[in-house]
This record gives structure tokens, sequence and C-alpha cells, in this order.
């Protein structure tokens, strides 16, 4: 696996993606994709959501990579703020 970094100033990859190039580093020995990775991705999240204190958290079934910017996609995540009465939505940015 080559990765390459780019940013606009010199400490702009280690800030903001020195942990993921570090992690995909220790990853290539044990490389995971499709279902086997979501039901890592699953436990990470709870682990994570367990130790900020957050009640409940949800991993939707979609392999990394693979979620796709359609009408059941939106309608579940749309589903899911309705479910959780949600006052506020927080999410990244989209790349449409």
């Amino acid at each position: 696996m080559r990765i390459i970094c780019i940013g606009a100033h010199p400490d702009d990859c280690e800030l903001k993606f020195g942990g993921t190039a570090a992690k995909l580093a220790i990853a290539r020995q044990h490389e995971k994709f499709g279902p086997p990775l979501v039901e890592i991705r699953r436990r990470e999240t709870e682990q994570a959501a367990q130790r900020l204190g957050i009640a409940e958290a949800q991993v939707l079934n979609a392999p990394d990579g693979a979620l796709q910017p359609d009408g059941e996609t939106r309608g579940e995540i749309i589903r899911q703020i309705r479910n959780c009465q949600a006052e506020v939505v927080l999410s990244h940015r989209g790349c449409d």
C-alpha cells in the first residue's frame, strides 16, 4: 500500500493525517475489507461511545467507502435523525 498526503503547509499532513497514516501502516499486515471491517468498526464505535459517555451509537451496515449518496441511504439517515429526535446534526463535509 502506497500512501500520499498532500497539504498546503509543512505541518498539514502530520496534523490532519498523521494518525490515519500511522494506523494504515500498522494495518497493512492485517487488512480487512467488507463485512469483517464493518464489525471491527462497529466494535470500535461502541468502545469510543462508552469512553466518551455517549448513551447510544449506531453504525450502518455499509462497508467503508461503499456508502452511496442514493435515496435509500438518505432515507436511512433521515430515519435515524427522526428516531433520535435530534436538535443538532453534526457531520463532515460532503463530496458532491
